[in-house]
Parts: C-alpha cells; structure tokens; sequence
C-alpha cells in the first residue's frame, strides 16, 4: 500500500499564494468563485422556495440560468465569457442532514 500525503489548503491561503507568485487572475476568479458559493449558501432557503429540484448557475451573485437539466445550465454558461467563475448547483426540495 503506498502512502499519501494530502495538504489541506484554505482558499484564503490559496489567494494569497497566488497574489505572490503573480497570478492576479486566477486570484480574482478564485474569490469571485468564493463569494459565489457562499452567496448560494445564504440564500438556498429562498432559492429552494423559488426553484425546488433546479440546477443553478450564480454569477456575481445573480442567477445567470436555470434548469431541470444540468446540462442546459452548462450550455447557458458555456455562452457566458470568462465563465470561471460561475457556480453551479442543485437546489433541491428537502434540506438534507450529515452525520460527520
């Protein structure tokens, strides 16, 4: 069995390594993608209200599409210029519960 080693990485570490090593770009597409997601998190009461079973994709915290299909959402984006930093996800009816 070959041992692994995995380092785990906060995307505020990864900003700022990125900011050293002179990548801006994927910096600020990485905090975009950030705030993105978090963004889906605080309003997914409401967007599973609004779109129950639907996939979302969120841009500048604004919903650019939605769908039943994911892959209508991912045609949608693929339109979309300098779509990295897009989100896409599922907002499903039932809230599910982890045991971690």
């Amino acid at each position: 069995m070959n041992a692994c080693s995995v380092e785990v990485v906060s995307s505020d570490d990864l900003v700022k390594t990125l900011f050293r090593k002179k990548n801006k770009y994927f910096a600020r597409k990485l905090r975009a993608f950030r705030r993105n997601s978090i963004w889906i998190s605080y309003q997914r009461e409401k967007l599973a209200k609004k779109y129950p079973d639907y996939y979302v994709a969120i841009r500048k915290q604004r919903i650019i599409a939605k769908d039943k299909k994911l892959s209508s959402v991912i045609s949608k984006v693929r339109e979309i210029k300098n779509n990295e930093d897009v989100v896409i996800d599922f907002i499903g009816k039932k809230r599910h519960k982890f045991i971690l």
